[in-house]
Parts: structure tokens; sequence; C-alpha cells
């Protein structure tokens, strides 16, 4: 299966380069590995460490709905990536321990949820996988709207509330706007965009305007890029390669943040603010596409990636990728991809020779062998998957390689990402209640090996191989300080002291711990046969404040201003507690993030100085006041920071500057002009809202109720003036039928009963005899349109069907409760006193001779036109066929109530005037109507 695109010969090694370079800091797996550089962070790392902090992960996936994907991707492989991600994300979260919310969204003019923020557990993946199927089976016509995806994924995350959070996203084309050519297209869609609101979309030149806009205001500084990034929200991008797409853009959002980031990533810069950094993969089809989702299934987890040779007819070591385990790792898995089906998969356990063999032709399903597990996810993608409780040696060299049978792929390679997942990161334990002071020193920190999986402490001297911890500080002003790093495992088994620099900013700051785990060296004969395989560095990140001395006063870590809707204002306050004066220094904003509508942003407080300082004895608690400003109504997140000046009670001179950041969230308000017309509609929903719930209702109730259904049919002849008519219909003629359930329709005696039900509020639901012939039933109305009418308890009743050809003799049908003598007798009495009355009020006739009748009596001053079948046509003014009368009707008619245009009626006393019914009536043969969910099921 593969996704239709044009591929030259080069694609594939491109591809293969790409994901390779992108993957920022993955080490290439080898039998002896040295420890990876500190300053390489694997992808989703600042993700993955928030997560290792105790925090919970909020992720959208956010899926590409433009309409050229029924080219790009006819069979729907961005479906199955996904669905993969998702899978395996829930493995991760259910052996890591970490707690994941899923929100799947589309994106083309508009950004589409189905359905809520999900907790990631194996119960909620096939909810989930669902909502994916959903939203790619809905494509649009209009728009790849890239500012709308991530502005509206911004707001997602914002209203979820979650510290760690993190948009994969993916998309097939560029940044696009098509032109709103049509009344519909405007309609449908709109005329301008909120980010580009004096551009008319009504031609090319509108829409390419609106594109530039849009890419404007993503990238710019203080854009929605650097908002996302501000806010902590880890951004990937997949581009899904076609012909001639360019995906430099979407490219530049997720890895161009800040000068730095885009230089070495050689893309154009988005945005000032660097950290969290992103992460882009282009892939041409559903192999390549599940490998790049492989890559971001196990935030913060080793992972490595390579590329080997394929072996040709038999095992070689250019073949393989080879890894040194100890019981510092609990599982491994691999997948391996290549553009070469019909290649086998080996695994070679420590001190073993002989391979364990997985084909490809064993197709989709797992093979365990030896406790290994494999499946082939495609002809050409392969995944394995190793547990410590399976295997029966873990310890020691892993070699897994990659085979051609038949030797007819020389030169060809396999891309290979290699999971080590090990449960254990380094923790400061009791953090929260830890005080940090600038200038002094921590005495008694407590750091311990910790098994993420279940809490439990680990000690370090249980490890086979080495280790590096480290702590690390960073300060609000961005400066990095290291607090402790170690070698030796010993240093873990009691407290250490931790010194705080003099030089450290003070305010909200980030502590993060990194474990790097070297395995235990394989021996053969007791000697080391090589060296251990070096993980990447588990990261943990937690939020603390660096404080001043104890003689300063202290300031809170956060000021959020909440949500903007109404107001371009807002209020809040920052807690204080002293001994010591605090005030807000003057034009000290820093905004990081705002959109530009907003204009100018300003923070402000009636303490703005020294002599107008919030003064706070020692060990009292205050609030510095504080507003927030912007000129105009916007859609986007403000971030940034302000100073705030702390002072001693007895030493204003020695006062030091606090960054605290700050945060709050626009949302435009409905424009004033559309005010009229939003009470206008307000006031028509406050009258139609309950009218559609009462009709909801009435359309959930129009059911059969379930239980016992008894029904028998015989035939009858009736009496020609009317009167009583014989009846004979035995017990063991009877049929029963059992409802489980409440039903819309029920086949009794060769007969269809359907529920129906009007749109008018003032008339009950009922049940109705779908057949061409006329009928009519013993209660109330009895029929209309020529149709039985029953009440939904159609139990107790009775109906007649007159033949076609002799309406002296009918059809009746009994329906009863129980198959007791008393009911049945019951209901046999009462037709036979009603029925023969019940079936001339239809006003059937004989046709004539020939089969052709006039609808009308001989002699009739009613205009005539051809009929067919029984029945009168009274006042018709055009055909007329079928059973019944159709009064004023010009031809046949269907439709909620009577036709239009009534101008005479026939009926009886219990029924009155006939016309056509509400539900869907028919004054002749009944064709097929329009389908309609009120009237059928």
């Amino acid at each position: 299966m593969s996704i239709s695109l044009a591929r030259g010969i080069t694609v594939r090694g491109l591809l293969l380069a790409l994901l390779v370079t992108f993957m920022v800091g993955l080490v290439v797996p080898r039998a002896q590995s040295a420890p990876a550089p500190a300053d390489e962070a694997p992808l989703l790392s600042d993700f993955g460490s928030c997560l290792a902090g105790g925090s919970t992960g909020s992720i959208v996936l956010l899926i590409d709905q433009s309409g050229s994907l029924e080219t790009t991707d006819p069979e729907g492989a961005r479906m199955r990536g996904a669905k993969f991600l998702v899978e395996r994300l829930a493995e991760f979260s259910a052996t890591s321990g970490y707690a994941l919310d899923v929100r799947v969204a589309g994106f083309a003019a508009n950004y589409e949820t189905p359905g809520d923020w999900t907790s990631l557990e194996e119960g909620n993946v096939a909810a989930l996988e669902g909502q994916i199927d959903t939203v790619g089976g809905d494509l649009r016509s209009h728009d790849t709207d890239y500012w709308t995806a991530l502005e509206s994924a911004r707001q997602d995350l914002a209203d979820h509330s979650s510290e760690c959070s993190a948009v994969f996203w993916f998309s097939d084309g560029e940044y696009d706007i098509d032109p709103r050519e049509s009344r519909q297209s405007r309609s449908d869609y709109g005329e301008t965009k909120p980010y580009a609101p004096e551009i008319p979309l009504t031609d090319d030149a509108g829409a390419a305007e609106a594109v530039a806009a849009g890419k404007e205001a993503i990238c710019r500084p203080a854009g929605v890029a650097d908002q996302l990034r501000s806010s902590g929200i880890t951004v990937i991008g997949v581009g899904l390669m076609s012909q001639g797409a360019d995906f430099s853009f979407l490219r530049s959002v997720t890895e161009g943040g800040g000068a730095e980031a885009a230089e070495r990533n050689g893309t154009e810069q988005c945005g000032d603010v660097a950290s969290p950094e992103g992460g882009y993969f282009e892939v041409d089809d559903l192999d390549t596409l599940l490998m790049a989702f492989d890559a971001l299934s196990a935030p913060g987890d080793s992972l490595s990636s390579s590329s080997v040779e394929i072996c040709q007819g038999e095992e070689c070591g250019a073949g393989e990728v080879s890894f040194v385990l100890d019981r510092a790792l609990s599982s491994v898995r691999v997948l391996a991809s290549s553009n070469v089906e019909g290649l086998e998969a080996y695994v070679v356990p420590p001190g073993e020779s002989e391979a364990m063999r997985f084909p490809s032709s064993a197709g989709t399903e797992p093979v365990v062998q030896g406790g290994a597990e494999a499946a082939w996810l495609t002809p050409r993608t392969v995944e394995l998957q190793l547990d410590a409780e399976s295997v029966e040696t873990w310890d020691g060299t892993w070699r897994v390689g990659f085979l051609d049978p038949a030797s007819t792929s020389a030169g060809e390679q396999v891309s290979v990402n290699l999971h080590l997942s090990s449960p254990l990161v380094l923790e400061w334990q009791d953090l929260e209640g830890t005080e940090i002071r600038q200038g002094t020193e921590v005495p008694d920190a407590s750091l311990a090996l910790v098994d993420r999986t279940d809490g439990q402490v680990v000690d370090a001297a249980d490890l086979g191989g080495t280790l590096t911890a480290d702590v690390t500080l960073t300060d609000a002003g961005g400066g990095s300080h290291s607090l402790f790093s170690t070698q030796d495992k010993a240093a873990l088994s009691g407290p250490v002291s931790l010194p705080v620099p003099a030089e450290a900013a003070l305010g909200e700051a980030k502590v993060v711990t990194s474990l790097q785990i070297t395995t235990a060296p394989p021996t053969v004969d007791g000697e080391t046969a090589a060296e251990g395989t070096a993980l990447q560095p588990a990261l943990a990140s937690s939020t603390t404040s660096v404080l001043p001395p104890q003689n300063f006063p202290t300031v809170g870590p956060r000021i959020d201003f909440g949500l903007l809707e109404e107001e371009t204002t807002a209020q809040a306050t920052l807690d204080v507690t002293g001994p010591g004066c605090v005030w807000l220094a003057p034009d000290s904003v820093s905004v990081v993030g705002a959109p530009a509508e907003a204009g100018a942003v300003s923070v402000t407080s009636p303490a703005a100085g020294e002599g107008d300082c919030v003064r706070v004895a020692e060990g009292e608690q205050a609030t510095l006041p504080l507003e927030l400003g912007t000129e105009e109504h916007a859609n986007g997140a403000v971030r940034g920071s302000v100073e705030v000046m702390i002072a001693p009670e007895d030493d204003p001179s020695a006062a030091q500057a606090v960054t605290v950041p700050f945060d709050a969230d626009l949302r435009r308000p409905l424009d004033v002009a559309t005010a009229g017309t939003a009470f206008a509609i307000a006031l028509v929903l406050g009258i139609g809202i309950p009218l559609l719930a009462l009709l909801v209702l009435t359309w959930l109730t129009a059911r059969i109720p379930k239980g016992t259904l008894v029904s028998g049919s015989t035939r009858i002849s009736l009496p020609p003036g009317g009167g009583r008519t014989e009846i004979a219909l035995e017990r063991n003629q009877l049929t029963m039928t059992s409802l489980p359930t409440s039903q819309r329709s029920v086949a009794v005696a060769g007969r269809m009963l359907r529920a129906r039900f009007s749109p008018l509020p003032t008339e009950a639901p009922w049940v109705e005899l779908d057949d061409s012939s006329p009928s009519i039933s013993g209660a109330v109305p009895g029929s209309r349109g020529g149709r039985a009418r029953l009440p939904l308890g159609v139990r107790g009743n009775w109906v007649a069907i007159p033949d076609r050809h002799d309406p002296s003799t009918a059809t009746l049908l009994v329906l009863l409760g129980s198959e007791d003598q008393a009911s049945l007798d019951a209901v046999l009495e009462d037709a036979r006193k009603r029925v023969a009355d019940r079936v001339r009020s239809l006003g059937l006739s004989a046709p004539p001779a020939g089969g052709t009748g006039t609808g009308a009596p001989a002699g009739s001053n009613e205009p005539q036109g051809p009929s067919s079948g029984w029945g009168s046509s009274a006042g018709s003014t055009g055909p007329s066929t079928g059973w019944g009368p159709s009064t004023g009707s010009h031809g046949a008619s269907y439709g909620w109530g009577p036709s239009a245009g009534s101008t005479g009626s026939t009926g009886s006393p219990e029924t009155g005037p006939t016309g056509n019914p509400p539900g869907w009536g028919s004054s002749g043969p009944r064709q097929q109507p329009p389908q309609s969910p009120w009237g059928r099921s």
C-alpha cells in the first residue's frame, strides 16, 4: 500500500537522510557505544522531561482534511499511521506510568473536533481510532489554513490546562486559501479571514494576499509560533509528500524557532522563541509514515536511528544492529522499514548462534519465538519487541538483522528505529517543599533513582553498568547553573549538598535532572567482550522558584490574567510575603507572544515605585495589584514577563528585580455591528430550541413498545349494507413475535407496521400500515390518506385491508399482546361490530369493466382526468392514481400536512375530512418519496 506520489530514484535516500537528520540527538546503535554528548537532546525531550516531572501530557493530533488528499492519500495511509501512533502512545503510557490525554482534530478552512479530550488508556484506543476515521474520511473542498489550525489547537490546549503539551500536525500540502467564487462558498466559508479582515477572498489575488498575511501572523515576533512555544507547546510537523508540494513553510514553523535553530536546521526563521524545539519529517508512503510516527511514540525514551545493509541470502554483520542489555532496561522495541518486499528479520539472543527468524510471509499477525515477538505491519515494515520478563536470557549482546532470501536487493538498506526503554529516572525528592535561595546552599537534598512505573526507589549499586547523574537549574533569565554532577553510584546513597549560585536570577526556574545509563559490558568466559550500550539521558523537569536571601520579601511565581473576551483590560494580583517592600518596575514589560490585532500590551500597577510600594511585615502576606491592557480585541495568547522590585524592610537601596512571567488568553467578542442580528437569532432560537427539543423527544419516543406481539390474519366478507360481519380466526392461526427492544418498524402477518411522528407539537406519534392498498383500523382516527393508523401501543387492535379487485372482501389483521382466548375474542368482537362501516368510510367502489374508472360518480360535474385504481379524485385537476381520496390535489402529493389547495373532502364521523396527513402521505400508488430521518427508519 502506498500513497500515489511521483517519486524519483533519490527520494528514498533523501527521506532516509531526513529521518536521521531531523531526529535531533538520536544515537546510532552499536555494540560498543560511548555516552551521548550532554547537549544532544532527543526529539520531544522537553515534552518527555515534563512528563517525567509528574505532570499530565496533552497531545492534539492535527489531521489535514483538504480535498487534495483524495489524490495524495487515496488509501488513507495517514489514518492508519495516526492509529498506529495512538496505539504506541497508549502502550508507552501504560509502561511508563505517564498520564496522556489526546484530542483528535481536523483542519481545512476550519478546525473540527469529532470528540472530546480522551485519556489514553487501553479501553479508549478504539474510540480515538474512530475519531481518526471520522476526521480522515471527512475531506473538505476549501483551504489548507495553517493559521486557523495552529491557533485553534493552541486554544484547545489552553482550555485543557495541561503543563506538558504537544501538537502532532501533518498535511499533504502548502498553506492554501481557495477563492470564494460562488455565493454558496462565500456563505459556507466566509469572505475574509480573522488574520486578514480587510482582504476579500473573492478572487485568486485576494486568496494569495490572505496566505501571505497568515504566514506573517504565524512567524512574526510574538506571532502564533511564538505563542505556542512560549506556552510550552512542542509542535511536530509531518509532510505527506506529493507532486510539487513545498513544505518549506511547515518546516520553518516547526524547526525555525529563533535564529540559531533555523540556521542549524537549514530553514527560514519563524518567530524568536526557541524552546521547546519542534521537529519535522517528510514521508512518501505508509512505511515511512509509520517510521516517523514511531519516533514520536515514546517521548523522552532512548531512541536510536540508523540504516543497515540488507544481507543477501544469509546473515551478515553489515545487515545487523547490535546492542547490550542488562536489568537497567525493561524492554526493547525495533521498527524497521525498507523499500524491498519479501525480507526476513532475525534476532540472535546473547550467547546463542542460532537466530530466531521472522519472514514477512508470516503476515501481520504477531509471531512469538523464544520470548521475542514480531509482526510485519506492512510487507516492508516489521516491528520487533523484547521484554525482560519474557526472554530466557536478557543480559548481554543482542543482534537484530535483515536478509533477503532471494538475494535480489544488493545495495538496498533498511531504516531502523531502536527504542531502549529504561524505567529509571533521577528524582529530586521533596523538591516542592525545598527552599532554593539565591547564594545559599541546599544542605540535605535527596536524589534517588526511581522506577517511574511504580515510584519505587532503586539502589544505584544494583546497576551492573555505569551512570552519569546531573542536576541543572535554569533561572528566570535563562541562565543555566549546574547544581550537581557525578558518575559515582555511592554519591546517590545519601543526602547531598547543592550550592545555589549568587548570580542565579530570582523568580520562576526549572530544575532538570538527567540520568544517563550505560549497560554492563558483556563477558565471554570471564573476559569483557565489548562495551555496554549508552542510553540517551533520561530527563525529568520540574518548576520551582529561586528565592531571594532571608531578609527580602518573596513574591508568587506567575501572574495569570485569565481570559479576556468582553474587555481589553484584566486585573490580577501577585502574592507577597514579608518582610519588605514590593513594587512594579516601570516600563519592564517584555512580550514574547501576542496577536498583532491586540496592539500594544501593557501591565500597570498603582504600586509603581518605591514610594508607592506594598509594604509587608515579617510573616505577613499581602498582594500587589496589577492590570493588563491591550489596545484592541483579538484572538490569541499573550505571554511575557514583568520585573517586580523587592527590597528589604530596612534597606531600599538593596532592591533586586524579580522576573515574573504572566499570561492571558484573548478571545474576540461578537462584533457589535451584528448585535441586532444576534438578538433576532437568539429570539428565534429561544422559541425554536424548545420546539426542536420537543420534536427530537417525539421522534425518540415514536417506537412500537418492546414485548410480545401476537398477530394473525384472515379473509372476511363484508355485508353489502354494513352491520355485523362474520369473522372466524382461531388461536392456532396466531403467530407470536418477541420485540426485545422498542422498534420503529415491525413485520407482522406479511405486512409492515411503521412508527411515524408529526412535526406538529400537538400531535402524538402513531403507527401506520405501510402498504400500497387502502386500509383502516379500529382505532381513532382509523385512517389518514387511505392508510390505517394505530396508536404506538398497537396491541389490542385490528386493521382491515379491502381487496384491490373486490372491495366487498377484505383481509383482517389482528394485533394482540398475548395468545389467550379472552384477548382474541375481545378484538374479534369489536371488529365484527365495526369493520364493515369502517371500510365503507374509505369511499371505495368497484372499477367498471375494462379496468379503468373515472374516479367520480356518473353525472358528476367535477373536472375529470384519467384515473386508475380504486378511489375518488374529488376536485383534481391532473392525473390521480391510487387508493383513497385525493382532495384538491394536482397529482400525487407527498409531504408534511394536508395538500395545499384542497377544495373538497370525503370522510367519516371518526376521521373527519380526509386528505394528506402529516407524514409521508400519497394520493396515488405509493411511490418513493424523499427519504427523511424523521419519517422512516
